[in-house]
């Protein structure tokens, strides 16, 4: 079997190599096509300043000229399959300009009486001479000091600018460097110091993220400090403020998992982060509290805007990882094509991964029925499994004002997916060993393809914007699980389960007196279908339900002077059918209309920040949850959802800021029917030896904590310094669970530090502990652990990138916990094979980013399938 499922992964990986291929080849094609079909349209007596942007936009290349000199002149022209150079040559005909052709542009500039080229180009680089990119390059009047011209430096620092008047001066500046105003001269190399601050006699530079809070987010800087130095941007997510956790487990302090979106698109794969370089992300907006036009069950928000690169042609990213644990490989490839023509971008992405986990576990169970009982058991589990991704679109901006675009997205597993789990149970009963048993627990995925189509349209007129997307999803899986205790075959099962999602989100929004006001409504109608049959264990489940949810927004953000208010109402109607082999259950199939009230108010002056939120969060419970199948985990353990859980309420207050290189979060949280796994007899009377893992709800909970967090620079050793406390209460009274007797809070103190190194190095050690904790019926242990990561960048613009990671540097990421169940007792104590080499290699050529903007609807409920 196993040499099966490896020539499976080896076919599919010739497969995906084909099909990165053919991307290539459509590519080229469709890029061949558009060059040699050339440019058409007609103009009559508009400004050249509108020719020349008409010209940039549907050819291939950007074009540089100074609108000071070009407004003056008009252009009547019938331009009919041109090339962009040929384009140009017509309309400058007979006007006193010429042009000069670069590799990726072209430069207009004036001539007047003469033939003279006037041009202006140069470099600017840092204190330590390092290019400086997307920093603002103007020409301005030296005597009105009104804007000429301008540009922003490529990622090597150059910049070209044309010129045609002499009266001019050049303005070059850069957030947290002093700007410096030059006279012009035709080759330059400009320099720009950090401003400086003298703290206790320690130079503390201003080179670290600037923060400012606008319209409920707090922004920050990342291309051009530190943060874009990090790597991918996977790796930077980590060191933003008031996010804790590692990738792909991102959490905002007090507030849980984040909706991360990237220029407008929400990401439903975060794998996408890995591949994209934290230098070519702008900045990030990190919303602690979500408005109104969010999902009512929407934490928080991370809003990634990319750097606009205006390039045309073919650019692309080739991506390679390579992970090795102690007896875990993993491996990652991935290919992304874009081409541009004009305002048209075609793109495709083909990536796939192999990974084999290893996991081991040991756990202590007392159970108190008829008797009572004491497990303990030692497993380990292994997984063998692979993923491929495919997707393809095509962004159109008809103007600059509107856009339109499609995406279409698929995966499937590379052949079947195995988890095999094996070890020994001792069972007790009364104090007396009764029974040592061999497990061995075998499961296997079948490969479906899941389908995923988003469309939008994004349109300005005039002041106001509409932004529409629509959203269809389609998955099925499938697996079948088998137990076998002391070589005998004890229960055999298989679940198959189909879910189809469909969305549309609509957001208007515009000025209204010294404020933005956004509306807009939002509709996602859900299907899933879980069929589980069993060999005799538990019984057969036929669930099916149907949802709908309706919902429309208002939400307005107003500035005056220093202060920043936000208010919004969100109305949901969701309406739930749950069907057991066919039949309507009416009392599983609720509805609910729901008011979600949001607003902040914030104050933000030079370097400090704050702001207090409040909003209500309502989280409807995943389908897993729902189930009322009952899976087979152990001849003494059974794991089962319920059907009957309602919508979680959560009432959250937050108190967020920021002063220079210092941020800080208080936060508090009473949480309404809160959803909770726990343990509990599964039927005293006939099976009194078997322990069921289920759900339940909360009637009342809450739970608070703080945040600091201090990132000054010294030099190049930029280290940022968090701690936080967190203490929550469950009032479990109901399930009959008692508490442990402390109430001890938990700390955790986490710690990076990044060097920022000459030619091209960078280097980071981190580390994070926690302390004990107590709280309710839950004890966790001390846990932390260590990371270390060195990279360089080669070529030039740093178009070459490796990295060298090693995760779990002590070998002590080890999980624990500890909690109390109905006439139950359960310690677990997990390592999942953390400690690990990586090593990953990223290469960029003619970089331009893809202009897609659709942000997806129904997203929530795509989370919850």
């Amino acid at each position: 079997m196993l040499y099966y499922e490896q020539s499976r992964i080896i076919k599919t990986r010739k497969m995906m190599k084909r099909t990165t291929s053919l991307i290539l080849c459509l590519v080229l094609s469709i890029s061949l096509f558009a060059q040699s079909r050339g440019m058409t349209f007609q103009v009559h007596n508009e400004t050249l300043t509108s020719v020349l942007k008409k010209i940039e936009k549907a050819g291939e290349k950007n074009i540089l000229f100074a609108y000071q000199a070009t407004d003056q002149y008009h252009v009547t022209a019938n331009i009919q399959a041109k090339r962009q150079k040929e384009a140009l040559e017509m309309v400058l005909q007979g006007k006193p300009f010429s042009f000069v052709e670069h590799n990726t542009y072209f430069a207009v500039q004036y001539t007047g009486k003469t033939t003279r080229v006037e041009q202006i180009k140069g470099r600017v680089v840092d204190e330590h001479q390092k290019p400086l990119p997307f920093a603002n390059v103007v020409l301005i009047s030296s005597v009105s000091k009104a804007y000429v011209a301008g540009c922003v430096t490529a990622e090597d620092g150059s910049f070209v600018l044309p010129y045609a008047d002499k009266d001019v001066m050049l303005k070059v500046s850069f957030v947290g460097y002093k700007s410096q105003t030059l006279a012009c001269k035709p080759t330059m190399h400009i320099g720009l110091h950090p401003d400086t601050q003298q703290l206790k006699a320690v130079t503390i530079k201003s080179t670290r993220p600037n923060v400012v809070y606008k319209d409920g987010a707090f922004t920050t800087l990342v291309s051009g400090t530190i943060l874009g130095e990090l790597g991918s941007a996977e790796d930077m997510i980590s060191q933003l403020p008031f996010v804790s956790g590692e990738a792909g487990s991102w959490e905002i302090i007090g507030r849980g998992a984040p909706e991360i979106y990237l220029n407008g698109r929400k990401l439903e794969n975060l794998n996408e982060l890995k591949r994209l370089s934290a230098k070519d992300i702008l900045k990030a907006e990190i919303v602690t509290v979500p408005g109104a036009q969010y999902s009512s069950k929407t934490n928080a928000v991370i809003r990634l805007r990319a750097v606009r690169k205006r390039g045309q042609g073919l650019s692309g990213s080739l991506y390679s990882e390579y992970i090795q644990g102690r007896y875990s490989p993993h491996g990652y490839e991935d290919v992304q094509l874009n081409y541009r023509t004009g305002g048209l971008d075609i793109f495709g992405e083909v990536g796939a991964g192999l990974e084999r986990s290893h996991t081991t576990a040991h756990s202590e169970t007392q159970l108190h029925t008829t008797s009572d009982w004491e497990f303990n058991s030692r497993r380990t589990t292994k997984t063998l499994g692979g993923e491929i991704l495919m997707n393809a679109g095509f962004n159109y901006e008809i103007s600059e004002q509107q856009s339109l675009g499609m995406r279409y997205e698929t995966i499937n597993m590379i052949g079947n997916n195995y988890t095999h789990s094996w070890g020994a149970t001792d069972v007790w009963e009364n104090g007396k060993l009764t029974e040592s048993m061999g497990v061995d627990l075998f499961s296997k995925s079948k490969p479906h393809w899941s389908h995923s189509v988003n469309a939008y349209y994004n349109g300005d007129f005039g002041k106001w914007n509409i932004n529409f997307n629509g959203d269809f999803y389609n998955k099925v899986s499938q697996s079948t699980q088998t137990a076998i205790n002391d070589g005998q075959l004890d229960a055999e099962s298989e679940s198959k389960v189909k879910s189809n999602l469909y969305a549309a989100k609509l957001v208007v929004s515009g000025p209204l007196w010294k404020g933005r006001l956004s509306f807009g409504t939002e509709e996602m109608f859900t299907n899933r279908h879980n069929d589980f049959t069993q060999s005799g264990f538990s019984a057969d489940a036929f669930n099916h339900i149907r949802q709908s949810i309706y919902a429309g927004f208002l939400e307005y953000y107003l500035n005056i002077g220093h202060m920043n208010y936000g208010a919004g109402l969100r109305y949901e109607y969701q309406k739930t059918d749950y069907y057991e082999k066919d039949v309507l259950q009416a009392e599983q199939s609720p509805s609910y209309r729901d008011w979600i009230p949001f607003a902040s108010i914030g104050y933000s002056k030079d370097n400090l920040n704050l702001a207090f939120s409040y909003r209500l969060n309502k989280y409807s419970p995943i389908y897993v949850m729902l189930q009322s199948s009952i899976d087979y985990d152990s001849k003494y353990e059974y794991k089962s959802g319920d059907p009957h859980l309602k919508p979680q309420k959560q009432h959250s207050f937050n108190l967020s800021g920021n002063y220079k290189w210092l941020s800080f979060m208080a936060y508090y949280n009473y949480v309404l029917d809160m959803y909770m796994t726990w343990y509990k007899p599964y039927d005293e009377v006939n099976h009194p030896s078997v322990l069921l893992q289920t759900m339940a709800s909360v009637p009342h909970s809450y739970y608070c904590g703080a945040n600091i967090r201090v990132a000054p620079s010294f030099g190049i050793w930029y280290p940022n310094l968090t701690a936080s406390v967190f203490y929550g209460h469950d009032n479990v009274d109901h399930l009959n669970i008692p508490e442990f007797g402390k109430n001890q809070p938990q700390f955790t103190f986490s710690m990076n530090n990044n060097l920022r190194l000459p030619h091209r190095w960078f280097m980071n050690l981190s580390g994070n502990v926690s302390t004990n904790a107590e709280m309710g019926h839950g004890r966790k242990k001390c846990m932390g652990n260590m990371q270390f990561r060195v990279s360089k960048d080669f070529l030039k613009n740093d178009a070459l990138k490796v990295m060298f990671v090693v995760q779990d540097l002590l070998h002590t990421g080890y999980y624990y916990f500890e909690a109390n169940g109905t006439q139950s007792h359960r310690t677990l104590t997990r390592y999942a094979d953390n400690q690990k080499i990586l090593m990953n290699v990223r290469y960029t050529f003619n970089a331009t980013r893809n202009k897609y903007k659709g942000s997806g609807a129904g997203q929530s409920e795509k989370q919850r399938l």
